[in-house]
């Protein structure tokens, strides 16, 4: 759950090989109070890793590059 009324899951749907690297994949799906879809895109390679009260979502991304693998954080939040 997300504040104000949002509802994520996220699943493991495979694995991407980039540069040599396996990176996993990841499907999102939120949808609203009102049950209905929301049309948002998230990076198969971000992972949920944190939902804060005030509606903060943190995820996390492994992106892979010639000398091993770098972690980013990203934070955002669902505006209706």
């Amino acid at each position: 759950y997300a504040p104000p009324g949002y509802i994520l899951l996220q699943y493991y749907s495979g694995v991407d090989t980039i540069s040599g690297k396996q990176l996993g994949r990841h499907s999102t799906v939120i949808w609203d109070s009102q049950r209905r879809e929301v049309p948002l895109t998230i990076d198969p390679h971000w992972t949920v890793s944190n939902v804060q009260p005030d509606g903060r979502i943190s995820f996390t991304a492994l992106e892979a590059d010639s000398g091993g693998y770098k972690r980013y954080l990203f934070v955002t939040r669902i505006e209706p």
